[in-house]
């Protein structure tokens, strides 16, 4: 057929135009569909599907009867042109990916989605936990925030207020009391809202091994200007078809190739976070930061809430009762090597607040122009967002403040076709990359597809209910399915009860076990409204049990961090549902409360009052860190699990990258590091189990610019032997150290004959802190501990284990 005849190409010969179609082939599993009447298409992308990388070529265009057929290596398009849009009578796509095949046609719906995450959990209580997923399909609903039950519930507060002859901060009703006693009588919306609630929206993975993101009505993104642009015409169609079958993270590494990459956080970000939501003053900040140093407890992010500014919640005078001197303050905070943030509600301003006029003067408007006592900010406006991002947060970023904490839920957008939460994180994220050359920070809500590339997120104002931590912990698992790596949660929960209670102390078991789950999250947070979610509240028990599971997560900031890099390069997520590693397993799909780290590390958090968790462990060796024993999957267990003990199963043949307990992470690497190591199940000599430890300067964006090492470590365990190898390292970074302490810790092992470090032995010591090389040996835990002494990085090193075992 000559490309004259019944299509052209364009310049770059890969796009392909058929009458009123355009197709282009992304990568070998993504393609993208547009219909445009007119034959204008878009060659911008949007805001969510922001990075258009150039297409490829197809295999192969022909005829089949009036149909065209364009042949990828995965992908095959069958495309009957016309006047008509696409939809199922002259549209389908055929694929194979993943050990899977199937055809795709449009109109239809994907009843297997395995979910995505929503904007907030704020009011969620036991009354409306989400289980099953919306089915997937071209509607653009997420896109719109029908997701958000903050405005069902308040909503549904105000109908029932005004039923009663009521005030409607008298009722204070709980969204589980209100379906319970109340739903027949609200209105047909509100009950649509509710139920719409009940199951979560799609996300991109699904057992169906394919999901099409409709770009159609999404703002453009103009690349030149870096701003919105209306979206086409509504007869335009914009399309991207992602195939991947069971292999779960080709879907993602596409997504990310499209959508955007998701940034690295700062290191300090991995370290602990306080934030609560009282009238606290500066002087109730340094006894709060005394008490962390007093009781041993990790912290490097300091949050302040509302209590910072006058004005009601969306003020930007800073409340002098409270914080006399801001800047002496913010250097206090600083001078304990910590970082702060604060909390906006960055929709609106009090026209009495005294930056309201230096605003409307950056918009170039009179003051006095305005009768209403509120503004409400619309940032798809360029001159307004530059204007409010002069005169609101840059003059607290110049008195020290480190990033900002965005509480918002809407602002205007004037219909330009995004999601308000989602243009706003990118407003901040990307004002700190671009004017204050960092690594961009804020802790805001999810905003849809495309929300990952400006991290990071809180789930919002929960209940503090054991049904709200066991659904926290499904929320955490699928948050990767959108890209969401950094998702925190307010530990504890928000408040006990609707209406308020005047009990801020929680259920110690209840809060001991939100706090375990918290310390298997890359963020860890504690959050309330004028809750009680300090530790030392509680009594020395409950402190020593909470204290072991923030040293758990700082021992992990290493491994996180280096996690942290695989979801930069590839959209994998540090934390993962079974499903994601174990496709083709049944039962991974039906155990929504355990997740794994990296694949290495399966975590079933105790999410129900008692000590008995029901577990399930796929298939592979793992090793229980709560009784000590070995399990190979595929089993189901009931274990009993101790107050004090988190249900944690490390992979056979993991290197875990750890680190010693500091009170602040900061943005170091980590002297000495150590290497904690699980014996593979597999001992022949051919079984080699490898990590390539990343790290880089903590801070700085030149990660993206090749500034980052990589150190090699590999380890065999074979007739009764272990080895450990470290290479030399590669690459480099900004204040790299030439020379590290590092330290191995070996488990689930005997006792030692012999020990070498680069074919020396070494002695074994009852105390390691009395030799800078050595080795313990702990029998009641079955676990060795070496201390391999300091060694230059630029050189291999090698360690060799033999237990005597002929």
């Amino acid at each position: 057929m000559k490309s004259s005849e019944k299509f052209r190409i364009l310049e770059d010969g890969n796009k392909i135009i058929i009458g009123p179609a355009r197709f282009s082939l992304i990568t070998p599993h993504l393609i993208r569909l547009e219909y445009s009447r007119d034959g204008r298409f878009e060659d911008r992308p949007t805001i969510r599907a922001i990075n258009l990388p150039k297409s490829i070529k197809f295999k192969e265009l022909r005829h089949e009867g009036k149909f065209f057929i364009l042949e990828g290596e995965h992908i095959r398009v069958k495309y009957l042109p016309g006047d008509t849009p696409f939809s199922a009578d002259n549209l389908a796509v055929s694929w194979n990916a993943g050990n899977m095949r199937g055809e795709w046609k449009p109109g239809g719906e994907d009843f297997k989605n395995l979910g995505g995450i929503f904007v907030g959990l704020d009011h969620v209580d036991k009354g409306i936990i989400a289980t099953g997923v919306h089915p997937a399909s071209l509607n653009n609903e997420e896109k719109r925030g029908e997701f958000d039950l903050w405005h069902t519930w308040w909503d549904s507060q105000s109908f029932l207020a005004r039923k009663w002859g009521m005030d409607v901060k008298e009722t204070q009703l709980s969204l589980e009391y209100i379906i319970k006693y109340h739903l027949k009588e609200l209105p047909e919306k509100i009950k649509k809202e509710i139920k719409k609630r009940l199951k979560f929206p799609p996300g991109l993975l699904s057992r169906s091994g394919y999901f099409v993101l409709n770009e159609s009505d999404s703002a453009v993104f103009e690349t030149k200007t870096k701003w919105l642009d209306s979206p086409p015409s509504e007869n335009y169609q914009n399309w991207y078809f992602f195939a991947y079958g069971r292999n779960y993270f080709l879907g993602l590494k596409n997504f990310v190739s499209l959508c955007g990459r998701i940034p690295l956080i700062p290191r300090w970000a991995f370290g602990s976070w306080y934030s609560v939501w009282k009238d606290l003053c500066d002087e109730d900040y340094k006894k709060i930061v005394e008490q962390y140093h007093k009781h041993k407890l990790p912290l490097d992010v300091l949050v302040v809430d509302m209590n910072w500014h006058i004005n009601g919640w969306d003020g930007w005078d800073w409340n002098k009762a409270n914080f006399p001197e801001p800047e002496e303050f913010i250097r206090w905070v600083h001078s304990q090597n910590l970082k702060v943030t604060l909390n906006l509600h960055c929709e609106s301003i009090p026209t009495e607040d005294s930056h309201f006029i230096p605003f409307c003067e950056g918009m170039g408007i009179a003051p006095d122009k305005f009768k209403e006592t509120t503004y409400k900010f619309n940032f798809t406006q360029r001159r307004e967002a530059e204007a409010f991002l002069k005169t609101m947060p840059e003059p607290n970023e110049r008195k020290g403040i480190d990033f900002f904490w965005l509480d918002v839920w809407q602002n205007r957008t004037e219909n330009v076709g995004v999601n308000e939460v989602l243009w706003t994180n990118h407003l901040f994220h990307t004002h700190m990359e671009r004017d204050l050359n960092k690594r961009g920070l804020i802790l805001g809500r999810y905003g849809g597809i495309g929300s990952h590339r400006y991290p990071a997120f809180f789930s919002g104002d929960a209940l503090s209910q054991w049904e709200v931590l066991e659904h926290e912990i499904d929320v955490s698992a699928r948050a990767g399915n959108v890209g969401v790596n950094y998702l925190s949660h307010d530990l504890g929960g928000f408040k006990r009860t609707l209406p308020d209670d005047d009990l801020p102390l929680l259920d110690p078991e209840l809060y001991i076990r939100w706090m375990q789950f918290g310390a298997l999250n890359p963020i860890m947070r504690i959050h309330s409204h004028h809750g009680i979610r300090e530790p030392w509240s509680y009594g020395e028990k409950v402190l020593e049990i909470v204290r072991k599971a923030y040293e758990l997560h700082i021992s992990l900031v290493p491994y996180f961090y280096h996690l942290s890099r695989q979801a930069y390069d590839e959209g994998i997520p540090t934390i993962g549902p079974l499903y994601l590693y174990y496709p083709d397993d049944e039962e991974a799909y039906n155990h929504p409360t355990e997740y794994l780290i990296g694949g290495r590390i399966l975590v079933t958090p105790v999410c129900r009052p008692g000590n008995i968790r029901s577990i399930y462990l796929p298939r592979g060796r793992f090793y229980s860190l709560v009784d000590g024993k070995i399990y190979d999957g595929p089993t189901e267990l009931n274990m009993y699990v101790p107050l004090e003990k988190i249900p944690l199963f490390i992979k056979a043949g993991s290197i875990l990258p750890r680190q010693k307990f500091v009170e602040r992470v900061g943005t170091s690497v980590p002297d000495p590091l150590v290497f904690d190591v699980y014996p593979g199940a597999d001992d022949s000599k051919n079984a080699v189990h490898q990590l390539n430890l990343y790290e880089d300067d903590g801070e700085s964006l030149k990660y993206r610019s090749e500034r980052f090492s990589r150190l090699p470590i590999a380890f065999r365990n074979e007739d009764g032997k272990i080895s450990l190898s470290v290479k030399p390292i590669e690459g480099a970074y900004r204040n790299m150290p030439a020379r590290r302490s590092f330290e191995i810790w070996i488990n689930f092992v005997e006792r030692p004959v012999k020990v070498r470090v680069d074919r020396q032995g070494i002695k074994e010591f009852d105390d390691l802190t009395t030799s800078e090389t050595g080795y313990k040996y702990f029998k009641e835990t079955k676990r060795l501990e070496i201390k391999v002494g300091r060694k230059p990085v630029s050189r291999p090193w090698k360690v060799e284990v033999d237990f005597g075992i002929a």
